[in-house]
């Protein structure tokens, strides 16, 4: 960082405060080509303001230098079409695909503001700058790289930490709702199942009778991993780097997104932890169910099977095995690791003491909207800590962060937290257009399956 602030001074220009910031946390450049995102930065100071996350200048960027390339652009004699003598106005912190670039204003009125300069702009602009000799002001400069007779450059941000947030949201797709509280992610198909760990997220997506799979990290955009994932009616399962996938047909594997591979045939109904880092897969041929272990998630071994003249469901797992359900009985089971069933007490005898339910790792089982078991079903106490919202999905975080996805008269989706195992839950500031179908957890935040676009809410 030394070295840019002397060269900046032999070239007769300075490097602005939240530009420096940049440098100092990103000494190569980041190189972004096709749409890729740009990773999060977060500047010091304030937060901030983005004008346009989907000005079409966010497509073009494909290169924001580090330190180590704004040296060489302050040590040479040309950069491009930006000559030396311009520097002291204006330092290029950008490239576009198509020759363009970016610079930042660094003295005069329209200090720390940054314009898109135009290759095209190249003859009639530096023909006219050379006729103002050589000590034209900055206020000149950038005015008439914006007069509307040379339409040599467009102002796109007033500082670099704007600029880069709004590149940054507009290549990761995030647009920030009217209502506030979240980020949503447009997409190009429908979402019907998540999968995920703190690091990565797969996604099936589907449009029209195509289906695809999708993945992105806590800071990138979703990108299709498998063009061709077939049936999108499947539940997924993440192992470490195996992703499981269990549909009417077959259950399948995919190695860190990679295409998918047969495990097993037959028509698997769920799958899920076993509580000690294996994995149950569970099949149905009329009332039979076949019970398939796994260790590594890639080889599967027929334990037990059942019969049950009723739909089974696959919940979450605690220390002492996968808590299963049963649809229309309202029954309640806990499978162990030897693949013994043993039944478990319920609140109440119909779909709403079932529906929906999560099982902590501590053996907490929350039911409904109201119901709440500290003992894996010995006994279970009523109520109200959710107002009566009425949950219709629950999910644990690997934080022990309990989530309420609840659906309200509108049809939109609001979201209760527990951070006390279900003891008390407390309203999140977000109200989400639409019914939601499946959530996640992702890093520091909660993803949430809304249709055609994904909802990312920081979740403390």
């Amino acid at each position: 960082m030394g070295n840019v602030s002397k060269l900046a001074k032999v070239a007769n220009t300075s490097l602005l405060p939240d530009h420096l910031a940049f440098l100092s946390a990103h000494a190569k450049s980041l190189h972004r080509e096709d749409g890729e995102a740009f990773p999060a930065w977060h500047p010091p100071g304030k937060a901030p303001h983005v004008v346009d996350e989907n000005a079409a200048w966010t497509n073009e960027v494909i290169e924001v230098y580090g330190s180590k390339e704004i040296e060489t652009l302050l040590a040479a004699r040309r950069v491009a079409f930006w000559d030396r003598r311009l520097m002291r106005h204006a330092v290029p912190i950008a490239g576009c695909g198509g020759g363009d670039f970016v610079v930042q204003v660094v003295s005069g009125r329209s200090k720390g503001h940054v314009l898109l300069v135009s290759h095209d702009a190249y003859g009639d602009f530096f023909e006219h700058l050379a006729r103002l000799g050589d000590a034209p002001t900055s206020d000149q400069v950038v005015a008439d790289l914006l007069h509307p007779r040379f339409d040599a450059a467009e102002r796109i941000a007033r500082s670099f930490a704007d600029f880069y947030q709004q590149l940054y949201r507009g290549r990761s797709g995030q647009v920030s709702d009217e209502e506030g509280g979240y980020q949503v992610i447009k997409l190009d198909w429908e979402l019907s199942a998540l999968a995920s760990d703190r690091k990565q997220l797969f996604m099936l997506g589907q449009r029209g009778r195509r289906g695809v799979l999708l993945a992105m990290g806590p800071q990138s955009s979703p990108k299709v991993v498998v063009p061709d994932a077939g049936i999108t009616d499947a539940s997924l399962f993440l192992h470490g780097t195996r992703l499981l996938q269990a549909t009417r047909r077959e259950l399948r594997v995919s190695r860190a997104g990679g295409s998918f591979r047969t495990l097993l045939r037959g028509n698997f109904i769920g799958i899920g932890g076993d509580g000690a880092g294996g994995v149950w897969a569970i099949s149905s041929r009329r009332s039979r169910y076949s019970f398939f272990h796994s260790k590594d998630g890639a080889r599967f071994t027929r334990v037990q099977e059942y019969d049950f003249d009723d739909i089974l469901t696959v919940h979450g797992a605690c220390s002492k095995g996968l808590l299963l359900s049963s649809l229309h009985e309202a029954r309640l089971f806990l499978l162990d690791r030897k693949g013994e069933l043993e039944e478990l007490r319920t609140p109440r005898d119909d779909y709403f003491g079932v529906h929906p339910i999560v099982v902590t790792r501590k053996g907490t089982i929350i039911a409904g909207d109201e119901w709440r078991s500290p003992d894996l079903g010995k006994t279970w106490k009523r109520t109200t800590s959710t107002g009566g919202v009425g949950a219709n999905m629950l999910i644990q975080t690997s934080k022990g962060v309990i989530v309420a996805l609840c659906e309200t008269e509108r049809g939109d989706t609001r979201l209760l937290i527990s951070r006390d195992e279900g003891a008390r839950f407390s309203k999140l500031d977000v109200r989400i257009k639409g019914e939601s179908t499946a959530i996640a957890e992702l890093g520091d935040q909660l993803v949430i399956a809304n249709g055609a676009q994904l909802v990312r809410i920081p979740l403390a």
